[in-house]
């Protein structure tokens, strides 16, 4: 089909060709097939149909089912295949080869790992936490505990999430 559309521009990605063909706009004939060019969705379909590379298509589809049937002895074996490497606390059926408790265990040591292998970040942000955690506690250190402070005591809150929301922008390099 592309011998037909086809006009691919140089250093012009495949995925960008493929899209150019769809588009009517984009679309490039190449010399003397500007007239016998597909216009409609139903003209390519029929245009692809009738080529000699939807017949190879549809060939190797067939060898394949017919070398690997649904359902033969090659599923079997990848079932017993996945059934060995499942974990003992995992049913048969499930797609998993690890429980959820072992996958929430493995996780939280991974985190636990990383943790220890950046502990200048981890320190930074222990740190950084317990100054403005000082600071905040100071600036409110003694409201009242009346209905006058309620805006005080909203405050509160309001920073101490404010800036755990904003230390997690350090995350972002991670």
């Amino acid at each position: 089909m592309t011998s037909l559309v086809g006009y691919c521009p140089p250093r012009q990605t495949t995925g960008d060709f493929l899209t150019s063909v769809t588009n009517p706009q984009e679309r490039k004939a190449k010399e003397g097939f500007e007239t016998s060019v597909p216009r409609t969705p139903e003209e390519f379909e029929r245009y692809w149909k009738q080529s000699q590379a939807a017949k190879d298509v549809l060939s190797e589809i067939e060898q394949h089912e017919n070398e690997f049937p649904l359902g033969g002895p090659t599923l079997e074996t990848f079932r017993q295949a996945h059934h060995q490497a499942q974990s003992k606390h995992v049913r048969p059926k499930s797609p998993y080869t690890i429980s959820v408790f072992m996958q929430i265990r493995l996780c939280t040591k991974r985190a636990y790992q990383r943790l220890w292998n950046d502990k200048a970040s981890t320190i930074s942000t222990v740190f950084g936490q317990l100054v403005l955690s000082l600071i905040i506690g100071s600036i409110f250190f003694g409201t009242p505990q009346s209905t006058s402070a309620f805006f005080a005591k909203g405050s509160i809150l309001f920073f101490a999430i404010l800036l755990n929301a904003l230390m997690s922008i350090t995350e972002i390099n991670g």
